[in-house]
């Protein structure tokens, strides 16, 4: 029995040994808990609270979500849905508290300051942050074979070269007439060559300005500022860059994901939204809306800027596209059409169709007279006001009123019309006063 005592011992250690609590969130693998270790020496791990009450709805990375929710009604058989917006942490963020932090595949050696991006620590690099540039491997034990400071990012032996360089292994500089993180920049020096790191202009004789484009007053020769895209030299002749720029003589755009003086600030958009490199202002895809495209449209709207209605009927939402989504029982561009548009000559009544035999309509069981419309799906009756049941054929129970007698009297204790709600009064007493507001039921 002792070794029986001595796994248990083993396993309880190794919970202790646990420092964070690992959630499965969108099918990644996450290290969202946090460790508070006792007074007596134990560690507790802390799972993150999620209570989206707590969230500051103007937190920057808190959006609204759509979520329907079911209820039943007052004195009917049938369950309705409706639309509401609420506030979550936005994609690839989860809720720690009070606020939303992003979430990230495993950080080893790093912290995860956007969704799926690691920021390494000194001497690390790769998504994961494993291995430093110079080794690969699960435990980091090859070698690369990267030159002119390429480094390789610990899954395998591919190079990430720095900028100016280009190849398997970095062993090229970026063609003629480009520059830059993988000689994706294009030189504008006009009278002269660019430098293929920084995009500098060294211009030929006679000739200066960032863009070699000035001709020079003094024939032997003149000195000019180098600084690209708006940069100043200063007395130094070192560039200050204008926001949205870096680089030795500013010759580089900020990161995806960076904005400003620097690049030192980080973009705020959301649902794929862009930012503008020098001011962070986002600029949204279609179907999204507010400063930081946090927003989805309303429902009945789309579009850049959710300009555009889409005038979905029956209940149907549409798409960021505009594109109709029908509730069953219902089809076409708008949800106009009735799935059994016919009434097969056998029957007189209004048909719908029932989900256990579809395609096939059968007969609605509506009272007619007291029936707006038959359900094409399901067949359940909606009522005309001052009738409710499960086939329209019961007025109002007294203290109710309108369709499907889902609305509430408020008459000082009289009666009101099933109708309409308009106050009865009784011999002696007069007014008008009834209040709207109806009974759901979850």
């Amino acid at each position: 029995m002792r070794w029986k005592e001595s796994l248990c011992i083993a396993m309880l250690l190794l919970v202790a040994m646990v420092t964070v609590s690992m959630a499965n969130v969108h099918g990644k693998l996450l290290a969202v808990g946090r460790v508070r270790r006792e007074a007596n020496g134990t560690m507790t791990t802390m799972a993150p609270t999620t209570d989206p009450s707590l969230l500051d709805p103007n937190g920057p990375h808190v959006c609204t979500r759509r979520i329907t929710t079911a209820y039943r009604q007052a004195y009917r058989s049938v369950v309705k849905s409706t639309i509401v917006n609420k506030r979550a942490c936005c994609p690839g963020y989860f809720q720690d508290g009070d606020s939303c932090e992003p979430s990230c595949y495993m950080c080893v050696h790093g912290t995860c300051t956007a969704p799926d991006v690691c920021t390494c620590d000194d001497g690390y690099v790769g998504q994961q942050c494993r291995c430093d540039g110079q080794h690969y491997g699960s435990n980091c034990e090859l070698s690369c074979e990267c030159q002119n400071g390429g480094t390789c990012g610990g899954d395998d032996s591919h190079c990430f070269c720095p900028p100016g360089y280009t190849g398997t292994r970095c062993e090229n500089t970026c063609p003629e007439g480009s520059y830059g993180m993988s000689c994706d920049n294009q030189c504008t020096c006009v009278n002269g060559d660019c430098y293929h790191i920084t995009g500098e202009c060294r211009c030929n004789n006679g000739y200066t300005g960032p863009r070699c484009d000035q001709e020079c007053e003094d024939p032997n020769g003149c000195l000019g500022c180098p600084c690209l895209n708006g940069g100043t030299c200063d007395s130094n002749g070192a560039c200050t860059c204008a926001p949205g720029f870096k680089g030795d003589v500013c010759g580089e755009a900020c990161d995806p994901g960076t904005y400003g003086a620097h690049c030192a600030s980080a973009c705020l958009c959301h649902h794929g939204g862009s930012c503008d490199p020098a001011t962070g202002e986002c600029s949204c895809l279609a179907g999204y809306i507010g400063d930081n495209c946090e927003e989805e449209c309303a429902v009945g709207s789309y579009g850049a800027d959710c300009a555009q209605t889409c005038n979905c009927q029956n209940e149907g939402t549409c798409t960021s596209g505009g594109q109709c989504l029908c509730t069953l029982g219902w089809h076409g561009s708008k949800c106009q059409g009735n799935i059994c548009p016919y009434n097969p000559p056998e029957y007189d009544s209004e048909h719908y169709t029932d989900e256990f035999h579809w395609p096939y309509c059968i007969p609605c069981h509506c009272n007619k007279d007291n029936t707006e419309r038959c359900h094409p799906w399901g067949g359940h009756c909606e009522c005309r006001a001052g009738w409710g049941g499960v086939n329209c054929d019961t007025m109002c129970a007294e203290g109710f009123w309108g369709k499907g007698c889902t609305d509430v009297c408020d008459c000082a204790g009289s009666h009101c019309d099933p109708l309409d709600g308009h106050c009865l009064c009784p011999a002696g007493y007069t007014g008008s006063k009834y209040v709207v507001y109806s009974i759901d039921l979850v």
